[in-house]
């Protein structure tokens, strides 16, 4: 999982997760990410880190969305939060009233923004998806790193802070 999120890994996460799907799983519906193979799980985490990765910079559609993000990834523990924070980033992404233009500054001081923001560095930086868990929960929890006027590297800080400390569980 520690791999950044780019659209050519977007890409050949997608072909490798389509190739073994169709190999190995005749419907990947309702098996959980935790129950794939080692391959299988990293080719459906490398998709879902280049929709993430999109979102952040507005460049993917709802109707994009739907039809790449991974089947059998909604209602799935580990990645509905992200999931849920893509949609609603992607949804409300802002854009100026009278030229339609995306408004990224106004994106990059919004809280949905910071929300997407974490879990682009979970996905980037968590080692596995009790970890990935763990410290969202954990970041969330203390908040500072999550609203008005903290950075990127603020984020980014507390995401490195949280996987390299003892794990509680």
């Amino acid at each position: 999982m520690a791999s950044t999120g780019t659209a050519s890994d977007m890409e050949a996460g997608r072909s490798t997760f389509r190739t073994l799907t169709a190999r190995r799983l005749a419907g990947i519906t309702g098996l959980a990410v935790s129950d794939m193979g080692s391959e299988l799980r990293e080719a459906w985490w490398a998709v879902v880190r280049g929709i993430c990765e999109r979102a952040l910079h507005g460049q993917i559609t709802l109707n994009e969305l739907y039809e790449k993000w991974p089947r059998g990834a909604q209602g799935e523990p580990v990645v509905e939060p992200v999931y849920r924070d893509v949609e609603d980033g992607v949804e409300h992404f802002p854009a100026r009233l009278v030229t339609a233009e995306p408004d990224y500054e106004f994106w990059h001081a919004s809280e949905l923004y910071r929300a997407l923001l974490l879990d682009h560095y979970l996905l980037r930086h968590a080692r596995n998806e009790a970890e990935l868990l763990e410290c969202r929960q954990k970041v969330r929890n203390e908040g500072d790193a999550l609203y008005e006027d903290s950075r990127p590297e603020d984020i980014e800080r507390a995401v490195r802070h949280c996987v390299s400390s003892p794990r509680t569980s």
